[in-house]
């Protein structure tokens, strides 16, 4: 079994972008949210990232609308069977990056372990984090999903929250868990993406190659996530959106994130002074 980078973050951190950058490495190919993909169906799209319909996509073809029987082994069953599938579709790679990001889809893979597992944990800057949380009430796809939970989850207050206590809970278990891990903050990864990819291919040590830095996602198997992978005029290189910085709701809430701001200093800028990332 080759090794298994799983991508740990909140929503809307930047995770689809990373790993598809990843699966961009030679030794590598991204097949993005697994646990969602497998316990929920294709997702938004029926199209795969390769250019194939998702039926036809020889990865994700054959369990095509199927979702996995509760439990653990039966996940970890069609997990393995996925990996195999993908093994078979591609040449040469090694790696498989799962953009799951909950760890809910990270614990089955860890007991025992299916592969070497590695995670990489991404986190945003609280500001531009709650920032994207609010920019979902434009989104009526994302409203109705939301339920009546769509008039909590576009407030300020349960996303500074959330923001803190999910990171929190992702930094505790894999400390506690002590799986091999990559902190990495998504601001780091905008402003210095050659300098931060070169750490992580030290890190899944593999050499780096430049390709990473301009995403193809027809190199991956990807049939969820953020809307960057069908839109190819947003990875032409790696780019920062930081309308969060012209957000007047921002502004009137930065007192209340005051005291969270030594922890989102320590933590999304980890490799540049702050920490130690591991």
């Amino acid at each position: 079994m080759g090794r298994i980078v799983y991508i740990a973050a909140l929503s809307h951190s930047g995770s689809t972008l990373l790993g598809l950058m990843l699966g961009t490495h030679p030794s590598a190919t991204c097949l993005g949210e697994i646990y969602p993909a497998l316990t929920r169906g294709r997702g938004q799209w029926n199209d795969c990232s390769c250019g194939r319909d998702v039926a036809q996509c020889p990865v994700w073809g054959p369990s095509d609308g199927r979702q996995v029987p509760d439990g653990r082994e039966a996940y970890r069953a069609a997990y393995l069977e996925l990996l195999k599938r993908s093994a078979s579709a591609r040449t040469g790679d090694t790696i498989v990056v799962d953009v799951s990001k909950r760890l809910a889809g990270l614990q089955p893979l860890l007991d025992p372990p299916v592969g070497d597992v590695r995670v990489i944990w991404l986190l945003k800057d609280v500001r531009s984090f709650v920032y994207s949380q609010l920019t979902r009430a434009n989104r009526p796809a994302l409203m109705q999903k939301d339920g009546l939970r769509r008039f909590y989850t576009t407030t300020v207050p349960y996303n500074i929250l959330q923001w803190r206590i999910g990171n929190g809970r992702i930094r505790e278990f894999l400390r506690t868990r002590k799986v091999p891990f990559f902190q990495l903050g998504y601001e780091e990864l905008c402003f210095r993406p050659e300098s931060m990819m070169e750490r992580i291919c030290a890190f899944l040590e593999i050499p780096y190659d430049p390709c990473v830095i301009r995403p193809d996602p027809a190199r991956s198997h990807v049939i969820r996530g953020n809307r960057v992978r069908r839109d190819p005029g947003r990875l032409d290189g790696v780019h920062y959106d930081g309308a969060w910085l012209r957000s007047t709701r921002i502004a009137w809430w930065m007192d209340a994130m005051a005291p969270l701001m030594n922890w989102n200093s320590r933590e999304v800028y980890s490799n540049t002074g702050h920490g130690t990332g591991s």
